[in-house]
């Protein structure tokens, strides 16, 4: 595979073997060069010329090359970045690509967390074309845990006006069957007006100790002011909002208020 001009050409005895041998890992020593070749043409085209060459129209010189490692669905590609002196070049390949590939991360990680068996998701991924290994699927899977604790860890603001908090039964997989927990969520709304998730905890129970450490464990990432918790009419969250943000206000929910009036005005009534 070489490239002559605006041209890739193939060399079919270099490639016949690759893919002959091992379908895999031919197809990924392809992309590979492929990936390398589309590299460097684009950064030619920032830089308005090729390898030595002279141009009026250069903008910018090549500052060297450093080894990148793209994970895709056909394996591992080692790629050669390519940089300019004033290190402004950035390419659209690894954005473009990584957003296929997360996709089906995605895919992974959500057939995990609804249950499905590592080797289930494995075979079901083989039905698209995609060789991934046992191994890999698990990886994946465990992937998902540093993003929730890097998430459940960083650190917030001092101030949100407003928190909403509710919780939702769903049924979780704990171990070896379903069973049904309470998922906790926190939104905080911000001094700029935006709302940010702040936290999300699985309980077993909602009660007044589950809802004052999920607030304490926002308190320990750093908010320490908060005007006005709105939430459901559960003692337990009023009570530990109370004792957890002292000197902020409560509000009943408006959505909780309207099926609060729902359930007492007659149902002859509820269509007018």
């Amino acid at each position: 595979m070489e490239l002559n001009g605006d041209k890739l050409e193939f060399d079919l005895q270099e490639l016949m073997p690759l893919l002959l041998q091992d379908k895999q890992e031919g197809f990924r020593k392809i992309a590979e060069k492929l990936l390398n070749v589309v590299l460097e043409k684009e950064f030619e085209a920032y830089i308005g010329a090729s390898k030595h060459e002279r141009s009026e129209q250069r903008r910018d010189y090549r500052n060297g090359y450093k080894e990148r490692q793209l994970k895709t669905t056909l394996g591992e590609l080692n790629l050669l970045r390519p940089y300019a002196r004033s290190g402004r070049f950035e390419t659209k390949l690894f954005e473009n690509y990584s957003r296929i590939d997360k996709a089906l991360v995605s895919v992974i990680v959500e057939s995990y967390l609804k249950g499905v068996s590592t080797r289930k998701v494995e075979s079901i991924v083989s039905e698209l074309g995609i060789e991934l290994s046992h191994a890999t699927v698990s990886n994946l899977s465990h992937e998902l845990d540093d993003l929730i604790t890097e998430f459940r860890t960083s650190a917030l603001r001092s101030c949100y006006p407003y928190l909403y908090v509710d919780a939702l039964y769903l049924k979780v997989f704990d171990g070896a069957r379903f069973v049904s927990k309470a998922v906790m969520i926190a939104i905080g709304v911000n001094e700029e007006g935006y709302r940010e998730i702040l936290d999300m905890d699985i309980i077993h129970e909602e009660s007044y100790a589950t809802y004052k450490g999920f607030f304490e464990a926002l308190k320990d990432r750093g908010v320490k002011r908060v005007n006005l918790v709105i939430s459901d009419g559960h003692r337990g969250i009023k009570k530990a909002a109370s004792d957890s943000f002292v000197g902020s206000s409560w509000q009943l929910c408006t959505v909780h208020m309207k099926r609060n009036l729902m359930k007492i005005v007659p149902k002859n009534l509820l269509q007018r």
